[in-house]
This record gives structure tokens, C-alpha cells and sequence, in this order.
């Protein structure tokens, strides 16, 4: 689609876009309604942050950046430019040096990003989203509401941490790769659709208030997989002696780990992985796709931001800046 506009914003997102290509320094565009503001270096992230309104959009570019060192509380839409490099999809890697706490935060969007430790929540989180990330440590989500988890690959579990008896009400987690999700206080409300859940059950297996919702899932690991009382359908589980006896299963599979999958006979990670089935037209979800990550969603990691590519610039009349690009929907 081709195009040429007159606002400096999209200049701004284009040279984002590009950061990496020509060895620039990480940099954060912050948008305001019609204005941005760019910010490089390692802290730049931490820069726009501060700078920012509720409603803001916070685009962040391959490279580095320190983790802001406060508490993320405000209503904002953070995007990185991936979790790692793919050149047939133009996704590159945005990199956030420690751990990413969040605080209070409400109608917030975080995506896109590889996030070099933990996601840690405190005070509530409601109606936010984390999609397309890649977490290296947990995500600890204390009390959270009307909120979703897409299309992460997550390296420890989704919990509550150890802290007091939190909530989680209509917590969706959904085509991501996961080692567990509990611990929450009860009543609970968590619903886990066509994810790989490759762990045992880190939380108290035999308490009621860790009792999840499961549909379209493979189980992996070498322990009990869910809460007493949980719920799996459509599911693909390696060892029978793993289910939990009080849990209500309907239309599970019991099959060999080295026969599940069509790209690797494990359930590890790599950036080639599809997690696409062996059979697919027989393992098949209560949404008629394939059970697992490949169904649903898909196992999508790019960011849904589009690729800015083609960049032309020209100043006419000495004044008036000029800008024709192509820009790729992925």
C-alpha cells in the first residue's frame, strides 16, 4: 500500500522500524495523539514512559533497553518490534534488561516483547493484554480481572506468587507455551485454550481454589497437571498416572511425547518450532482446529504491528517533509 503523508509521526515510526538495520541506537517513540517524541539509548524506554499520558503508545525498537526501574501503572499500549529475529516476517528482537513491574494497571497492552526475567504485577491488573512475548522468568499476576495472556512463550509458570490470597477473575490464557498456571485464592476464574503446558503442577495439587479450566491443551511434563477439581477437554496428555483423580476429563488423548508433535519428538522451544501435530485431523479442539498452540490463534509470534518498508524522503518548498513508503500488514 502505497502512500505519502505529511506527518512527522510516521517518519518517526519509520526510522523506528529501521533502527536496527542501520546499527541506531535503540530508540522509543512515544505518540500522543497527533505528536511523538523520540528517545534513544539504553534508558530510552524509561525516558518515554515518564513522558507518557494515559492512552499513550509507547513503540519501542530492535535492540536493548533497561527496564525502567519504577512501577508501570499508567493506561498505556506498549510495542516492541519482536522476540526474536525472522526475516521472512520482519521481526526483530526488542530486548527489556530485567524485570518489568507493573502496578495498578488497567486497559494496558504489552506486545512484542523478550523480556529478560519476570513480569511482576502487584495491586491488580484489569482488562490489560500480553501478547507475542517471550518471558524468560514468570509472570506473576497478584489480583487480576477481565485480562489476557496471547501467543507467550512464558519460561516459568503464571501465578500469584507467594504473597496473600489474590484473585484472578476471567484471566484468558491462550496459544502460549507455559510450565504452569495456579496458586490463585478461590473463587478463581482461569481458562487455558490451546496452550502446551510443559510442567507439573507447581501449586498444591489437592486444593479445590487451584482449579482451572482447560480446553485444547497438551500436558508434558513428569508430575500431576492440574488442581483438584479442574476441567480438561480436548486435551493430549503424556501419562495417564499424571491426570489428577479428582479432575473431570472429556475427549482427552493419551499419547507418547515423541508422537505428538510433527516438528520435534520434545516440547522444548526453538525459533523454527510450529508445534503443528502429527495428526491434526484427528487431535482436533472444541473450535474444530488442531489441539495445541497450532490451533486456535496459531503459534503467531510476530508483533500485529505492520513493517514499514521502501522509506523515501524529500523536503519540498524547504519546509514541508515528504515521506513515501510501503507498509506491509503481517
Amino acid at each position: 500500500m502505497k502512500k505519502t503523508i505529511l506527518l512527522l509521526l510516521v517518519f518517526c515510526a519509520a526510522l523506528m522500524a529501521n533502527a536496527q538495520a542501520q546499527n541506531d541506537e535503540p530508540t522509543a517513540i512515544l505518540q500522543h495523539g497527533n505528536q511523538a517524541t523520540v528517545y534513544t539509548g539504553a534508558n530510552a524506554f524509561q525516558l518515554a514512559y515518564n513522558a507518557a499520558a494515559t492512552g499513550d503508545v509507547i513503540t519501542l525498537s530492535a535492540g536493548t533497553f533497561n527496564a525502567p526501574t519504577n512501577r508501570l501503572s499508567k493506561s498505556l499500549s506498549i510495542y516492541g518490534a519482536g522476540f526474536e529475529m525472522d526475516e521472512t516476517t520482519g521481526t526483530d528482537k526488542t530486548l527489556i534488561n530485567g524485570k518489568l513491574m507493573l502496578e495498578s494497571i488497567n486497559d494496558a497492552i504489552l506486545e512484542g516483547l523478550y523480556v529478560q526475567g519476570d513480569i511482576e504485577s502487584v495491586y491488580g491488573m484489569t482488562n490489560t493484554i500480553i501478547s507475542r512475548c517471550y518471558v524468560t522468568g514468570k509472570i506473576t499476576t497478584f489480583a487480576i480481572t477481565d485480562s489476557q495472556i496471547n501467543q507467550c512463550y512464558i519460561g516459568d509458570a503464571i501465578t500469584k506468587g507467594s504473597s496473600a490470597n489474590y484473585l484472578a477473575t476471567n484471566l484468558h490464557i491462550s496459544n502460549s507455551s507455559i510450565s504452569w498456571v495456579g496458586n490463585y485464592a478461590s473463587p478463581n476464574s482461569i481458562y487455558i485454550d490451546h496452550c502446551l503446558v510443559r510442567d507439573r503442577f507447581g501449586g498444591s495439587a489437592n486444593a479445590t481454589n487451584n482449579a482451572n479450566t482447560y480446553t485444547n491443551c497438551i500436558f508434558t511434563g513428569s508430575g500431576t497437571y492440574t488442581a483438584n477439581g479442574s476441567l480438561m477437554t480436548n486435551c493430549i496428555y503424556v501419562n495417564e498416572s499424571y491426570v489428577n483423580t479428582q479432575a473431570t476429563l472429556t475427549n482427552c488423548y493419551q499419547v507418547d511425547l515423541a508422537d505428538i508433535f510433527a516438528d520435534g519428538e520434545n516440547a522444548d522451544y526453538s525459533v523454527e518450532r510450529t508445534y503443528q501435530l502429527q495428526q491434526p485431523n484427528v487431535w482436533v479442539g472444541t473450535d474444530g482446529t488442531p489441539i495445541g498452540p497450532s490451533g486456535g490463534l496459531g503459534w503467531i509470534k510476530y508483533p500485529s504491528t505492520p513493517v514499514v518498508k521502501d522509506l523515501q524522503l524529500n523536503v519540498e518548498s524547504g519546509s514541508i517533509l515528504n515521506i513515501s513508503y510501503d507498509a506491509e500488514v503481517r
